[in-house]
């Protein structure tokens, strides 16, 4: 019995991990999809007072996208976890074919304390609000969200 708890408890983590990393993946393609339907019922709601409102409602929606979608990008930043592999372009990179590198995240950290760790270039700094210490052959970098590409877990090897 405990031994099937155990098992579905891992099974669960496992599924979860999944869908973490494929939301994470596909998370605009995703958000779009969600506000699209959810605008469309509100606006065919709002056509049976008008039709002129509905089609207005519609069209308000679709002019705020890029702010709302801005607005909802913290969801795909809570995603990252510690023990994370993430793919990031490296801006340090001298060819094409070295510029997508991984490396485990550690921690998340916030702008000041990056400043104070001396881990990335001043300049690389003004760009992102969000960093990452990452491990990459032992040896620690700090990485702006921005820069992340795509994640996995460890999870996923066992």
């Amino acid at each position: 019995m405990k031994e099937n708890l155990l098992a579905y408890g891992r099974f669960f983590k496992a599924l979860s991990t999944l869908l973490r990393i494929a939301v994470f993946e596909k998370f605009s393609m995703i958000f779009l999809f969600v506000y699209l339907v959810l605008n469309l019922a509100v606006g065919v709601i709002f056509s049976v007072i008008h039709w002129g409102v509905g089609i207005a409602w519609v069209v308000l929606a679709l002019l705020i996208y890029a702010v709302i979608f801005n607005k909802m990008e913290f969801i795909k930043r809570w995603m990252i976890r510690k023990g994370d592999r993430v793919e990031y372009a490296d801006p340090e990179a001298k060819s094409q074919k070295e510029i997508f590198k991984q490396a485990t995240v550690l921690l998340k950290m916030r702008q000041s304390e990056v400043a104070k760790s001396q881990l990335i270039r001043a300049e690389w700094m003004d760009d992102s609000k969000h960093f990452y210490l990452v491990e990459r052959n032992k040896k620690p970098f700090v990485i702006a969200y921005d820069w992340i590409t795509s994640l996995e877990s460890e999870l996923l090897d066992s």
